[in-house]
Formats: C-alpha cells, sequence, structure tokens
C-alpha cells in the first residue's frame, strides 16, 4: 500500500513538472509502462525520476539551439548592417534599408535602434557594438572596422564552441547510455534471473535502490542540463 502511494505521488508529481515546464511526456509514459511490465514500484519511481532529469537536459538542449539561432541572426545582422552601412554612409540609413525604424527622432535615432535590436539578441559581440557606437558617434570615426571585429569574434565563438562540442560529443552520449543502461538491464534479469530480479524488486531495500538510481540519475542530467544552459548563456 505504502509503495502503490509512493508511485502515485511519484508520477503526479512528475506529471505536474513536466505540464508546467513544457517537457516531453513521452519518457514519463515510457518508465511508467515499463515499471508496470517489469511489475515494480521501484522501477517506475525511479524511472520516472529519471525521466524528469532526461526532461531538464532536452529543455537544455532546447534552449541551446534557441540561442544558436539567435547568434545566426546575429551574425547574419552585423554582416547584412557593415555592407548597407558601406552604401548608405550612416547607421540610420543602414538600419532603415534594413527595415529597421525608429519612432523617434534625433541625431540618435540609430543608435536607439540598434541597442534595441542587440537587446532583443543578446549576443555579447552585437551587445558591445550598441555600447560602442554611441561613443563613436560622439568622438567621430568609422563603424567598419567595429562591425568587422564582430562578425570576426562570432565566428571565433563559433568556431570554438564547435570544437568543444565535438570533444565532448563522445563522453555526453556515453553518459547517457550509462544512465539508461540499468533499467534495460533490469529487463534482462526479469526474463533471465527472475529469481534474483523478484529479489531486488520484490524487497523494500531493493525498491530503495532503484529509487536511489533514479535520484542519481536525474542529478547527473540536471548537472549536464546546468552545464548546456551556462554555455548556451555565453553566446
Amino acid at each position: 500500500m505504502m509503495a502503490g502511494s509512493v508511485v502515485w505521488a511519484t508520477f503526479a508529481g512528475s506529471a505536474v513538472w513536466v505540464w508546467l515546464t513544457g517537457g516531453l511526456w513521452w519518457p514519463l509514459a515510457a518508465f511508467a509502462g515499463w515499471g508496470l511490465l517489469l511489475q515494480s514500484p521501484g522501477v517506475m519511481v525511479g524511472g520516472l525520476l529519471t525521466a524528469i532529469g532526461w526532461n531538464q537536459l532536452v529543455t537544455a538542449r532546447r534552449f541551446a539551439a534557441s540561442r544558436d539561432r539567435d547568434e545566426e541572426a546575429a551574425l547574419l545582422f552585423l554582416v547584412r548592417l557593415d555592407q548597407l552601412l558601406r552604401v548608405r554612409g550612416t547607421l540610420a540609413g543602414a538600419l532603415q534599408e534594413m527595415g529597421y525604424r525608429s519612432p523617434l527622432r534625433g541625431a540618435d535615432a540609430g543608435e536607439r535602434v540598434l541597442a534595441q535590436v542587440a537587446a532583443g539578441y543578446q549576443i555579447s559581440a552585437l551587445s558591445f557594438v550598441s555600447r560602442v557606437v554611441r561613443v563613436v558617434h560622439r568622438y567621430g570615426g568609422s563603424l567598419s572596422p567595429l562591425l568587422a571585429w564582430a562578425v570576426d569574434a562570432v565566428h571565433g565563438d563559433q568556431a570554438r564552441r564547435h570544437g568543444r562540442q565535438l570533444e565532448e560529443a563522445a563522453q555526453r552520449a556515453t553518459v547517457v547510455v550509462l544512465a539508461f543502461a540499468p533499467w534495460g538491464v533490469l529487463g534482462i534479469f526479469r526474463v533471465a534471473v527472475p529469481s534474483f530480479y523478484r529479489t531486488l524488486a520484490g524487497s523494500p531495500l531493493g525498491g530503495g535502490t532503484l529509487a536511489g538510481v533514479g535520484v542519481a540519475t536525474a542529478v547527473v542530467f540536471s548537472i549536464l542540463a546546468h552545464h548546456e544552459r551556462r554555455e548556451a548563456m555565453q553566446r
């Protein structure tokens, strides 16, 4: 009875968490079904906790992908702005040619529009350009070297990040495989060594151990998700 209450509480809490965070439903359904198939409350509780951690990692990767798109859009913006600035001669004229118009008039209208664009993308190189443009406008100078530096900076950040991701890809894949492996091994034990499986899954100690595996796996996924988010913010 106690185990059933824990299972239902874990399932309800997991479902609410996924609903609030906009996560994936299929990991919860898969682990719930696997727990029912193996007839083990410990597998279900541990699996649901694993699904929560996996959802955190997937959400972080989605956020990183959105930041990559922002970076690509900001890079395209900088390249296009540099090209049009050479043609139009003024920042405001170049931005207007790109479709960015300020509702306010004044000598610093272009700087205000650029600051708004930078605030929308939140890319460090573009944000730096939006701040330095005000200084260039006040004291004079050409914006082309600044824009060329920003484009090179974005390209450099992308190259370093892609290289680092390629180096870490195998390690992260190994962690994910090892995180999901115990639940598959339990299925093998259920078929190949049923006596051992019944002892493991049927005892309170075994059920607590399986739940502990789920907690540890969720923590590992949470750490990976935190790393993904922190790296995504450094654009």
